[in-house]
């Protein structure tokens, strides 16, 4: 009996031993492919660049040039200015998505105002799908941690939202060393992202989470202590009763934050378009001149003329 349970726990450290050699082996470039493919994790390959998009974004934050005005926002914005870059040199156009969440909005503009002086204006462009996300477990590891860590950023976050971000995504996650490791591997990747939605999965509500009223306020005592103004505007949505619907609900939470003390325009100034020219329902896919009349249509809700160049 004793020999029997000998050899059984031999066979489990030989076992612990060979599945923590397989794991350390893919995040080697040499092998990493290769396991990838053997343990059916090719498809989180693609993840592993995804936190790029954001220090990207972060980086050029920093960048001083000669701008006065700042563009953030979602994915949304991006469709609408992603483009205007180029003929707009005063402006810094840095709409990434709404994984980022309010904190990494933050984050951006903060950069953005240690690096640049004279800035007048900033400009946070978001819909309401943004404003309800928080940090979850679909694309906040990638969106938010990753970039966050690895452009030393997370330093810009009080510690009640680190400490948040250490419950869910589980402390030894936010350090750089086990970073390097989760993002040099599909396997772990694959690993790692699937017990996170397992044991903490992300339930989204029509509400704001904390860490939406908490940075918005964060941005806007920022901007005010530079001596910037700071706009809080929608994009167009999709026009549908569905939208609507979620938007009324969405109001009179809004109603009743800390938000609307600052922003009390913000539902008001609502523009929708036929839901066809929003393929995804989120997206408007149309050309070049008509997401001009749209950003004009933004302009005339707001208090002064923009003097963003559209062609």
């Amino acid at each position: 009996m004793k020999k029997l349970i000998g050899k059984g726990c031999l066979l489990a450290i030989i076992s612990v031993g060979l599945m923590a050699g397989i794991v350390y082996m893919s995040t080697m470039p040499v092998f990493s492919s290769l396991i990838a493919t053997l343990t059916n994790s090719e498809a989180y390959a693609s993840k592993l660049n995804a936190s790029e998009e954001v220090i990207t974004y972060i980086n050029k934050a920093g960048e001083p040039d000669a701008s006065t005005k700042l563009i953030v926002g979602d994915s949304v914005c991006n469709s609408l200015f992603g483009e205007l870059q180029e003929i707009n040199p005063e402006y810094k156009i840095l709409c990434c998505n709404k994984g980022i969440t309010m904190a990494g909005q933050y984050i951006l503009t903060k950069e953005y105002l240690d690096t640049h002086e004279g800035v007048t204006d900033v400009y946070l462009i978001v819909i309401s799908n943004s404003l309800i996300t928080g940090f979850d477990t679909d694309f906040g590891y990638q969106y938010a941690v990753v970039p966050f860590v690895r452009t030393g950023k997370l330093s810009y976050l009080d510690e009640e939202t680190i400490q948040e971000m250490k419950d869910l995504y589980f402390a030894p996650f936010l350090d750089e060393r086990v970073i390097d490791m989760v993002e040099a591997s599909p396997l772990i990747k694959k690993m790692y992202l699937n017990v996170e939605k397992e044991w903490k999965p992300t339930i989204l509500t029509l509400s704001f989470p904390d860490v939406t009223v908490r940075y918005i306020k964060k941005m806007h005592e920022l901007c005010q202590e530079r001596g910037v103004k700071m706009h809080f505007i929608s994009p167009p949505l999709a026009e549908s009763d569905e939208r609507k619907e979620v938007e009324a609900v969405l109001k009179e939470e809004y109603e009743k934050s800390e938000l609307y003390e600052l922003f009390p325009d913000f539902y008001e100034n609502y523009i929708y378009y036929p839901a066809d020219l929003f393929p995804d329902g989120i997206h408007p896919n149309v050309d070049r001149s008509f997401k001009n009349e749209m950003i004009r249509s933004m302009e005339a809700n707001m208090e002064e003329v923009w003097d963003l160049r559209l062609e």
